[in-house]
Order: C-alpha cells, then structure tokens, then sequence
C-alpha cells in the first residue's frame, strides 16, 4: 500500500491494493478489519484508473489497482461501521481472518452506503473519537449564540449545514473524514455549551456535562463577543476550500486563539516569497538595513557578509481579517528577528508588535533584579 499521513489517520493520496477480484475504474472499494479486534470498517473510497502489473509488497508482481479514499480512519481508535454492523452485510464465507479482497454485490454495497450515511462512528476499545478542534468549536458556538442558547434541532438546515462544514473542515486540516461530524454530534456538541451559559445556569439548568476542557476556553473566549465571534467564524468558512498545508508543530508555532484555519492562512500570508522581498526592499530603500521592528537586531551588524539580507516577516493583522482574495499590503508587515518572531507565536493569545515591545522592555527591567522571570504553570 501508497504511504499514508501518520498524523490524525489522514489519507491524502491514492493507496494500492491487491486486485484479487476483476475490478474496474470507477468500483465502489471498502476496507474491513475481520482478524484480531477491535474489527469494523475503516475505508471507503473507490477506483481511479485501470488495474495494473504492480509489487504486490512480498517480492511479487500481480495485478493492482489505486483507491482514493473519501472516508478513511484510524482503527486503532474508531471504525466507519462497527463490526455487528458489517457482519449482518457480509455472507458467512466472506469473513475472513486474513487480507484478502473479493466483491460484494449490490445489495449488500448499498447496505454499506445506508449505513455510512448514518455517520454514527463506532469507539473502539482502544480510544475514543477525536475531541473537537478548536475552529470546530468556535463554529459550533457561533451558531449556539446565533440562536440565543435555543439551537434548532437535529435535522434543521442549519445543523445540516454545519455539519457538511465541519466535515469539509476536518478533512482540509488533516484531521478526519468527509463524514465524520454527523447532525446528531454536531447538536450534542452545540447543547453541551448550555453548562457554561448564565441564562441557563440560572434556571437552574445544566445542559449536557460531557464535554471537554477547550470547549470551556472557547466559552471564555468568545461568548461575550458575538460580534468578533461572527467574523472569525466567518473568516474560517471563507478559507476552508482553499488552505494550503502548513505543519504547525514542525514550525513551533501555537496555534492561534482563532483556530488552525486562520493560522495556516496567517503563515501563508507572511511566508509569500514576493510579500517577503517586497517588504524587505522597502525597508533597504528607506533606511538602509533590516532591522527587527521589535528589538533593534540587524543580522548584518552582527554576522557581516554572512547576515546580509536576513530577517523574518511577521503579517500584523488579526487573523480574522484574512478573507481569501483580500490582498496583503506591505503595510500590514513587520520585520522581525527570528527570536522576537518566535515570541509572537509561542503562547495563546498571539503578541501585537507593541504587546511584544513592552514584553523587551520589561525584559530589561527584570534583567536588572535578581527576581527570577515569571513562567507559565
């Protein structure tokens, strides 16, 4: 089989699989797990191009085919269908213990279908489904506070309607599937914000108490903000169909307070080659050198030859005013040095220039002490 992305169970690109059975363009593909529990399906996708002569993975060359998945998780945590599900679907003589590929007729792919459109997945022994990310949240909580507390039910269009989002979202940032937030989830989740709501609380109600921690931040927030909750939550639907893929953890960057959506749009932004030369040559035409706006730090001063040309880019702007064909001015830019750059990005809330400057010069008060800098639980 291709390489999958390890993180999250994403798949991202064509996997191959032994062509055991005539297969064609176009066929309905699905992946069980029948040997050692926890068993159930985990795949469904369906064939792109003809059957090749391919490396069947044991020294053999035998005729394969190439799968796109469009629901894919990881089983070690959860499965598409349980596995009482599958096992009514499948005759006796297709449960098998070991890999192995065969056909299923009509009947019984449409079984499959009905019960993959339920979108209910299944916990398995080893873990739970993957706690709601916090642009899912942000939404989520957007659309509570849109309705005043009250959210309509499960099977209203604007439930409908967010939970197609989320399962459009989840999978743009490598998290899921494209069902994996079904209507029933996405309005227990919405319900599950009523334990942290004043209104509620004084009537004595609780709402759903299952839930997790970040839901409470997300609470904190962005509650008592309608009005910036609605742009954020605007701003994520507006970038979600065209991201670009940023590893957040591979840069050492915090996500930010507004969600992964935004930050990758945010690092997209200020990692252009063109905004960056723009930027820079603006600052040469006009003083000269490149100099961190917050600290002072010239690389060429310190490096010479060797640290001519060099700094960093920071985009100034909330995140939320980042819509997809808004263009980015090289006013909206700042110069940082790699360590004051670092700063802005290392906690929730991210620094503003002025907030990262009053941060150095109390840096350079403390110096001063011998009181030790305070740190963070």
């Amino acid at each position: 089989m291709a390489r999958v992305l390890e993180k999250d169970g994403h798949v991202d690109e064509p996997w191959r699989i032994k062509a055991h059975t005539k297969a064609a363009e176009g066929d309905r593909v699905w992946v069980l797990r029948q040997g050692r529990g926890p068993k159930g399906m985990f795949g469904a996708g369906r064939i792109i191009g003809a059957p090749t002569l391919g490396d069947a993975g044991n020294g053999e060359t035998q005729m394969m085919v190439n799968v796109r998945f469009e629901s894919f998780v990881d089983p070690k945590k959860h499965f598409l269908i349980d596995e009482d599900s599958v096992a009514r679907v499948l005759r006796p003589q297709q449960i098998r213990a070991q890999a192995s590929g065969y056909k299923v007729d009509d009947e019984q792919s449409a079984a499959f279908e009905k019960l993959l459109a339920k979108g209910d997945w299944t916990e398995t022994e080893r873990g739970r489904n993957a706690a709601w990310t916090r642009d899912e949240l942000i939404l989520a909580l957007d659309l509570y506070v849109r309705f005043k507390g009250n959210p309509p039910g499960k099977g209203s269009p604007e439930i409908i309607a967010l939970s197609r989002l989320l399962n459009q979202l989840t999978v743009t940032i490598g998290f899921g599937s494209p069902d994996f937030r079904n209507p029933n989830g996405v309005y227990m989740k919405l319900m599950n914000f009523r334990r942290f709501d004043p209104v509620y609380q004084a009537q004595g109600k609780s709402g759903l108490t299952r839930g997790n921690k970040l839901e409470e931040a997300v609470w904190n927030e962005f509650a008592s903000d309608p009005e910036r909750l609605s742009l954020i939550a605007e701003a994520i639907k507006a970038n979600v169909s065209n991201l670009p893929y940023a590893d957040l953890e591979q840069d050492e960057i915090v996500e930010a307070e507004e969600g992964r959506v935004l930050t990758r749009a945010h690092l997209t932004r200020e990692r252009s080659r063109k905004l960056v030369e723009g930027k820079k040559q603006e600052a040469l035409k006009a003083l000269g050198r490149l100099a961190c706006e917050a600290c002072g730090f010239d690389f060429e001063a310190i490096y010479g030859e060797r640290g001519w040309g060099f700094i960093e880019v920071h985009h100034a702007l909330p995140v939320h005013q980042l819509l997809p064909g808004a263009k980015t001015k090289l006013a909206d830019l700042r110069l940082l040095c790699a360590n004051c750059h670092r700063m802005v990005h290392s906690r929730r809330p991210w620094l503003t220039i002025d907030q990262l400057r009053s941060c150095l010069a109390q840096g350079e008060i403390n110096s001063g002490t011998a009181a030790s800098p305070r740190r963070p639980n």
